[in-house]
């Protein structure tokens, strides 16, 4: 039966348990909340080492756990095999449990009895059905010298055998877990730095990976946050052509027009001068979420672009001389662009303030990104169509 407890109960736990994370780990709170609504700290690295033999494996672990460990500002590291425990291993003698009469299963048998219990039968009570488990008593099954004192049944002496008659109990010390992955034994040793990305701090361990000399037949594997950005990078690099594709298709189909659609298509490269700009000024570093930050500032800028583009139509289909056009266009285009920036960048700021380590890069791409590359696009794209169309300049 689970006992459960009302919220009362458990209030002034939690209560206790916020102020020793005050009292001792200064910020554990806030990094709580933050994971606790989806951001994930940036910075985790996994070193998956892969071979036949345990010992080796957890060799090399510990050597990566100490580099990992002379990188200051690195938490959260570890490895999935966790600490070895001691292990009752019994060992059958083989010469002497034929002489008594005795196999393995015997043994095996004995003691699954003992400490597992074996059914027997069932006690039946109206429509219920009760099994019945033979099994040791609790002093038995949770000592050593209850160990000893299993009997083990000889069939062909028709008696019954101390288990040290047949076998050698001894301990261990072996894995508490041993993980596999592709049915093949995988140590992973993991570990984070909330103020490096993750490509920044495999390059600081980078010398003791090199450094590990593994042996025939053992190899390493890097996983965690590189691997599933370069999983989802091959996504979305495997899609984009087939986007710029349709966008270049919808953009030449509205303007029935190739330059017309490649003055739009020019804005693109602007992503980069902001982004990057946003990047450096807010210390952000750069991930998937930075990269999906570009993208979504490639739409917003294409859109501004379509805007431009298509008033300098307008105004030349009202009878407006070309040059006219352009100025107008500009001039009519310039309030409702810059407020559409004005609002999304201010609609990003809690983003940057609040929104933890996975939106911080994004926000602070899309923010600096807007407001310098809207600025660029006001000028960029008027200049492009007067070249690209010949519109003569009042001298």
């Amino acid at each position: 039966m689970i006992n459960t407890r009302s919220v009362n109960d458990v209030a002034p736990l939690i209560d206790r348990v916020n102020a020793f994370l005050d009292a001792n780990l200064p910020g554990a709170r806030a990094d709580a909340k933050r994971m606790w609504f989806g951001s994930t700290e940036p910075g985790v690295v996994q070193i998956r080492l892969i071979g036949p033999d345990g010992e080796v494996l957890a060799d090399r672990a510990e050597r990566l756990i100490s580099a990992f460990h002379g990188i200051p500002g690195t938490v959260g590291i570890k490895q999935d095999w966790e600490n070895k425990i001691l292990k009752l291993v019994v060992e059958v003698d083989q010469t002497r449990a034929r002489r008594a009469g005795v196999t393995s299963s015997d043994v095996a048998g004995s003691l699954n009895t003992v400490f597992s219990g074996t059914s027997i039968s069932d006690y039946r009570e109206g429509d219920k059905t009760i099994p019945i488990v033979l099994r040791g008593d609790d002093t038995m099954r949770n000592s050593l010298s209850g160990l000893q004192r299993v009997q083990v049944y000889s069939q062909a002496e028709d008696k019954f055998l101390a288990l040290d008659q047949v076998a050698t109990v001894r301990a261990e010390w072996r894995f508490s877990r041993i993980e596999r992955r592709n049915q093949q034994r995988t140590l992973t040793v993991e570990a984070r730095n909330p103020g490096i990305p993750a490509p920044k701090l495999l390059e600081r361990v980078r010398p003791a990976l090199d450094a590990l000399d593994l042996p025939a037949g053992y190899r390493f594997e890097i996983g965690g946050e590189i691997e599933d950005q370069e999983d989802a990078n091959e996504k979305l690099f495997g899609l984009l052509p087939f986007a710029l594709s349709g966008i270049t298709i919808l953009l030449i189909g509205q303007f029935n027009s190739f330059r017309k659609g490649g003055i739009i298509l020019a804005t693109i490269p602007l992503i980069m001068i902001g982004g990057t700009l946003g990047l450096i000024i807010m210390s952000a570093p750069y991930g998937f979420m930075v990269l999906l930050g570009f993208f979504s500032l490639a739409g917003i800028l294409i859109n501004n672009g379509i805007v431009l583009v298509d008033r300098i139509e307008i105004e030349q289909k009202a009878g407006r001389e070309p040059l006219d056009a352009v100025v107008t266009a500009c001039l009519a285009r310039l309030r409702p662009i810059l407020m559409t920036t004005l609002t999304t960048v201010l609609g990003l700021i809690p983003l940057i303030l609040f929104g933890g380590a996975l939106f911080y890069g994004m926000a602070s791409v899309i923010a600096f990104g807007l407001i310098v590359s809207t600025l660029l696009t006001l000028g960029f794209v008027p200049a492009l169509y007067t070249l690209l169309f010949r519109v003569p300049v009042r001298q």
